[in-house]
């Protein structure tokens, strides 16, 4: 079984793709999405954020193990995500053509996660991926 983060790796790349095709239909406004935050970049590292059960910060570099499936459809306004965390914590991040870069609530293990992110219209998918938080 091929590591989840290859695997999304993989499926980032597919995608990253089929957007640059993808046209600007006119429209009004960006909708809002829920649970998803606006911030100049993706949080990258949290390690020494986590607290474990004795309330320290964590130094371990623990993987996250998940899985995550997508779901999109041209002209790319909004993407589905359904997420099975196991071990760890991960935040989904996803880039817009208006410069916007969205990130989920952070998502820990054990659950299974179903988001939506929306970028326009007018603005399209640029990339989003996973970041592993713990």
């Amino acid at each position: 079984m091929a590591k989840p983060t290859v695997v999304l790796a993989a499926l980032i790349a597919a995608f990253a793709v089929a957007p640059g095709a993808a046209s600007a239909a006119p429209g009004t406004g960006t909708a809002a999405t829920a649970g998803w935050t606006t911030f100049a970049k993706p949080v990258t590292d949290t390690s020494k954020q986590l607290s474990s059960s004795s309330g320290e910060a964590r130094t371990d570099t623990v993987n996250a193990v998940f899985t995550c499936n997508y779901y999109s459809v041209s002209p790319y306004y909004v993407i589905d995500f359904t997420c099975n965390v196991t071990q760890g914590a991960i935040q989904l991040w996803v880039n817009c053509t208006d410069g916007r870069h969205l990130v989920s609530a952070v998502m820990r293990a054990v659950g299974t996660y179903n988001s939506r992110a929306i970028c326009g219209p007018p603005a399209s998918l640029v990339n989003f991926g996973a970041n592993q938080l713990a």
